[in-house]
């Protein structure tokens, strides 16, 4: 059964929630983000989630105004970067950051480094993976 998260998402002075689903294998060193295209949601991915988590961990993110996240507030427009920042919130939570206080959410002493994260793509969602990695290489695997 996969998990949801509700994360914060910080842009441009406000705050709105992402929703994050999760599929996990509890024996895991590697985690698998997988990102939509421009008119997909989170269930495009639901198969590929469930064939790969029987040995990795999957996330699959809604952006904001898609599926179970909230719209974005007024004012703040629906722009690639309003997604980068909703990927930066998935990736710090992966990374067990709490993205309102900057502080780590778990015990574990991991860092962001450590973490072996494939961002997995289409179309939009592609793009996003390789803007992502161009701009974070040492997060993405």
């Amino acid at each position: 059964m996969p998990a949801r998260h509700y994360l914060p998402v910080h842009q441009q002075g406000h705050f709105h929630q992402i929703c994050l689903t999760e599929f996990s294998s509890a024996k895991s060193e590697e985690t698998i983000l997988c990102l939509p295209g421009l008119l997909e949601t989170s269930t495009a991915w639901h198969d590929f989630a469930i064939f790969f988590a029987r040995k990795h961990r999957v996330f699959i993110i809604d952006y904001a105004g898609r599926a179970l996240s909230e719209y974005l507030p007024d004012g703040i427009e629906y722009r690639m970067s309003a997604c980068l920042a909703d990927i930066c919130s998935a990736v710090s939570f992966i990374n067990g950051f709490d993205q309102r206080s900057k502080k780590r959410t778990s015990s574990a002493e991991s860092t962001a480094t450590e973490t072996c994260l494939h961002l997995v793509g289409n179309s939009m969602g592609g793009l996003l993976a390789v803007t992502f990695a161009t701009e974070q290489p040492s997060i993405v695997t």
